[in-house]
């Protein structure tokens, strides 16, 4: 039975725990830049406009009067059209499941659609203008990604939340067949000592 569980774990099938996280923007000043500041907590964020990279900033919004920071992609004085970020992306270091978030978004419905790491659609929620609070069912998810609903689109994230699962680490076929032996030899040398 030791053995197996050493074969197991020689061959990396044993299985990963998940960790909570919880994102909060106000760990960062206004006005900051937002790229992969949370990478060590397993998440990047990405903007593009028209296929072209944009920042998305740290921004503080009225929330019932009292002002919280906000990821966003119309921050500062001005927010001309052609900086907004119309897709948003949210990139997780492994799996993610039990993704949850706060939004305020203008203009329209956002359509946001989680991803598994073959590129598949595991689910598609939409977010009203008036925001709120939004998650994600599926498991699996290695990245979201937020589709524009008009060129005036405005958004705003705050306390984002997931359970990660890391992915395991990928051994090469060469190296796991050489573990595989090593671990049926090993298996066979201790039957050999017992008899």
């Amino acid at each position: 039975m030791k053995s197996s569980i050493f074969l197991a774990a020689a061959l990396g099938v044993l299985p990963v725990a998940a960790s909570a996280v919880t994102i909060n923007f106000s760990t960062l000043a206004a006005n900051t830049v937002v790229t992969d500041q949370f990478a060590a907590d397993g998440v990047t964020f990405r903007g593009t406009e028209d296929g072209a990279e944009v920042d998305i900033v740290i921004f503080s919004l009225l929330t019932g009067g009292t002002p919280t920071l906000y990821l966003t992609n119309c921050g500062g004085a001005t927010c001309p059209i052609s900086s907004r970020a119309d897709v948003l992306e949210i990139n997780f270091a492994g799996t993610a499941s039990n993704v949850s978030f706060n939004l305020d978004s203008e203009e329209g419905t956002l359509f946001l659609e989680a991803y598994d790491a073959m590129d598949n659609v595991l689910e598609t929620i939409s977010a009203l203008s008036d925001g709120g609070g939004f998650s994600f069912t599926a498991s699996g998810i290695s990245y979201i990604r937020g589709l524009q609903p008009s060129d005036n689109w405005g958004w705003g994230l705050n306390t984002l939340a997931f359970d990660l699962t890391s992915d395991p680490p990928q051994v090469p076929l060469p190296a796991s067949s050489l573990l595989l032996l090593s671990g049926l030899g090993l298996i066979a040398a201790s039957r050999k000592k017992r008899t």
